[in-house]
């Protein structure tokens, strides 16, 4: 049994031939650089989609109330008044710079926009007229740019399992996939409200009776509950690459990320670290070249091939370290757990 592990291990690719091999799985079928590219370029040259009206409305409204309440309350809040008005003008500036097409890149598993945001809406600029409608519009380009990062990732997903490169089958994989991300994710992120503001209502609460206790209570939870989120980070790095590789379900692809971490704890952070530099140092470098439309050009194509590496990578890295042969479902079944 040692020497059976003991090979096994020696069978696996080191964290910079991970790297390597998921560049290279990319270099074979270029065309999943369209993905990412294209959504650069959407949200580049399409129309901004801004909420700046709805922003200068609600602003407006803030800065009326605080301008009675400095008058009525005399000079110790008029005092602070021009600064809470400089907060606000820059809050101002702020929302009239929001792009929503921009949520077509965001979510942390899909491709990362590199346009800055003050580049976008080349075409013009729609106005959204109220808050409900911003909510509405943000909410649906944030899950139509989630289905199109699962399709990306079925597209990758098929290369490092050495499949025929297949678009009907890619564009059957991916509504799966984005069912049971967008599940898992709402879900997630509904526990861990369940579970914070509970503990900040107690925390409050008894800064009422124990002001010394309840600000040490505030203080624990705060810390606590950004450990949780960092650590649940981590440990789910690979969650995304066990429904694309494996083909698990919710669960069990949670289980999976969080075993393939646990069981290789060095290499595992020294990978995801890798790639957060990586992806963070290109960053900066693809936006110091983007200042001109050739450079933002050739910052969105370099910037498609690294995250389309990385994230090939990132799957072999997964495919390569689950324990032993877990029951999975065939690709392109459903597994619900």
């Amino acid at each position: 049994m040692g020497m059976r592990a003991n090979s096994k291990d020696q069978a696996r690719l080191g964290v910079i031939d991970t790297m390597a091999l998921g560049f290279q799985t990319v270099n074979r079928a270029p065309a999943v650089l369209a993905v990412p590219i294209l959504i650069d370029v959407l949200i580049w040259l399409a129309p901004r989609l801004s909420i700046g009206a709805v922003g200068d409305r609600s602003l407006a409204v803030l800065e009326r109330y605080l301008v009675e309440a400095g008058q009525s309350s005399g000079l110790a809040l008029g005092q602070s008044l021009q600064q809470m008005q400089q907060q606000i003008e820059f809050a101002r500036q702020i929302i009239q710079a929001v792009n929503l097409v921009a949520l077509l890149a965001f979510g942390g598993f899909g491709p990362q926009s590199i346009v800055p945001l003050e580049r976008t809406g080349i075409a013009g600029r729609i106005e959204i007229g109220s808050g409900v409608q911003a909510v509405i519009a943000g909410l649906l380009i944030l899950l139509l740019g989630w289905l199109i990062a699962c399709f990306w990732l079925g597209m990758l997903g098929g290369l490092v399992r050495s499949e025929p490169v297949s678009l009907a089958t890619t564009l059957q994989r991916a509504p799966g996939y984005w069912i049971r991300i967008v599940g898992f994710t709402f879900g997630l992120g509904a526990a861990f409200v369940a579970i914070s503001i509970p503990l900040a209502l107690f925390s409050g609460l008894l800064q009422m009776f124990a002001p010394a206790v309840g600000a040490f209570l505030a203080i624990f939870v705060a810390i606590s509950l950004q450990l949780l989120l960092i650590w649940s980070i981590i440990f789910l790095f690979f969650y995304v690459d066990a429904i694309v590789i494996s083909g698990s379900g919710p669960l069990r692809a949670a289980s999976q990320s969080i075993r393939v971490v646990a069981t290789n704890l060095g290499s595992a952070f020294g990978f995801i670290l890798i790639a957060w530099l990586i992806a963070a140092g290109l960053g900066i470098a693809w936006r110091s070249i983007a200042e001109t439309p050739i450079g933002i050009a050739l910052a969105i194509v370099g910037n498609g091939y690294v995250q389309s590496g990385l994230a090939a990578a990132s799957m072999v890295f997964y495919r390569d370290r689950i324990a032993g042969n877990p029951p999975r479902t065939e690709v392109g079944q459903r597994d619900t757990r």
